[in-house]
């Protein structure tokens, strides 16, 4: 298998440090505000690329952190008159609830900076010991970006070109202008003890110690979006590297930019949506359609008008699964795959993936304990995007069985609907000649379409 790895600007063979397993940091949110539609695109695509790995069965970790402390954090609490924590606490709560309701998974860990200010501040010190950091004349400590002969390495960026070419403050307590912060001296609410007084860390070094903690010196991916490339990422290269003798991420993945009529979508301008407005109009999978209609690495335009040819497009698609898998899904009383006009406005169309009815195999709806093989399949096809639930039960006329309720999740490909039922019927229509180009047809374009989104 072969991903892109933005560092190199190519594919290249992708060789896990383990056989099977894939350890994967990913930087997360800055909870000062709500989650725009741009973070969703970031966050949305590495919880594909997760389930993808997933799909092709390597044991993922996956760490996502979130940065709970930081100066705009601090500020948005001076103005609402709270606490820095009670500002964090409000929006990583938003965060969870947008991210659950677009069905993207959770993290393995989530860690937060302010639980490992003891891991933080060593990282300092065994920078500052080695030679690689120095304390100024006011207890700040920076990051020497000369002592690492390889500054620039990851953004492919010159030093001299940087420094010459940047728009950073003269400060003449720094060795050089490129130089960043690991420790700021602070005397507010937020700052905790260290050797250097009392502050709190610089932005890059968070992440650089807590994926130390939950992945080791040396992990697979790093990822994140393009606008974390420079100087977030080339920061934390140099640090890491710099403490671990060489080691860090083998392999970078950046999401690309999306933006509002060509314009980079950025809480700073202010030209951003929010996750919770969106889905005030449209349904998550509609979203989910939208974000995911251009690869992952590509810019992507953020229109409403986008967003209502990708409804249009879905309402398509489930009138065509219907029409196609009307014999196989059972439809009576309220259990219903598609529901045009009742959504939120009375506008929309209302998919309840949950509600549709159990596989029509085994009895009465019902999977016997005769099918084993069969119940494995379908427990294989949660790599597809489906969500299962068992239960014990019984079919009409009295038989054990299990009961299987399942939940599709589009994960952006494009004819994934129908697809997946497609793929869930299979076992069943095998023995059914006239569906068999059909099954064919489902795995040449899962080999074609599919497959390649990971890389």
């Amino acid at each position: 298998m072969k991903i892109f790895d933005s560092k190199s600007s190519k594919k290249i063979s992708f060789n896990p440090l383990k056989e099977g397993k894939v350890s994967l940091y990913v930087c997360g949110m800055t909870v000062y505000d709500s989650c725009h539609i741009g973070h969703l695109r970031t966050f949305l695509s590495f919880d594909f690329i997760v389930k993808s790995f997933r799909a092709l069965n390597y044991d993922v970790h996956y760490v996502r952190n979130i940065t709970d402390v930081d100066d705009k954090i601090i500020a948005k609490a001076k103005s609402e008159n709270t606490s820095p924590s009670a500002i964090s606490e409000k929006y990583i709560q938003e965060m969870h609830d947008d991210f659950s309701s677009m069905s993207m998974l959770s993290p393995d860990v989530e860690p937060k900076v302010t639980e490992h200010m003891d891991s933080i501040i060593s990282f300092i010190d065994d920078l500052v010991s080695k030679n690689f950091a120095y304390t100024t004349k006011h207890g700040d400590v920076f990051l020497d970006v000369e002592s690492f002969e390889n500054y620039g390495e990851l953004s492919n960026r010159n030093l001299e070109d940087m420094v010459s070419g940047s728009r950073i403050d003269i400060d003449d307590t720094k060795k050089n202008p490129a130089d960043f912060a690991l420790w700021k001296i602070s005397s507010d609410e937020a700052s905790w003890n260290s050797p250097w007084g009392k502050g709190r860390p610089g932005w890059h070094i968070e992440c650089s110690a807590m994926s130390r903690d939950y992945l080791g010196k040396n992990f697979d991916i790093h990822g994140g979006g393009l606008d974390l490339k420079f100087p977030h990422h080339e920061n934390e290269n140099a640090q890491s590297k710099c403490n671990h003798d060489g080691l860090f991420a083998n392999f970078w993945l950046h999401t690309g930019p999306l933006t509002i009529e060509e314009e980079k979508m950025s809480k700073s301008p202010g030209n951003f949506v929010t996750i919770k407005d969106i889905l005030k109009k449209y349904h998550p999978e509609v979203i989910r359609f939208f974000l995911f209609s251009t690869h992952y690495r590509n810019p992507l335009n953020f229109s409403f008008h986008g967003l209502d040819e990708s409804k249009k497009t879905l309402d398509k698609f489930y009138d065509a699964l219907r029409k196609v898998f009307g014999g196989f899904i059972l439809e009576d009383t309220a259990h219903s795959c598609y529901t045009p006009g009742a959504g939120q406005g009375g506008d929309a169309a209302v998919w309840s993936f949950q509600a549709v009815k159990t596989m029509p195999c085994g009895d009465g709806g019902m999977i016997t304990s005769n099918d084993k093989e069969l119940i494995e399949k379908c427990r294989e096809m949660t790599w597809f995007g489906v969500s299962s639930t068992w239960s014990r039960s019984q079919g009409a006329s009295g038989k054990p069985g299990y009961a299987w309720d399942y939940q599709v999740d589009v994960l952006g490909y494009k004819y994934y609907m129908i697809d997946i039922m497609a793929a869930i019927c299979l076992e069943q229509m095998k023995k059914l000649p006239e569906h068999l180009k059909f099954r064919r047809h489902v795995q040449e374009r899962y080999n074609k379409e599919l497959h390649p989104l990971i890389e």
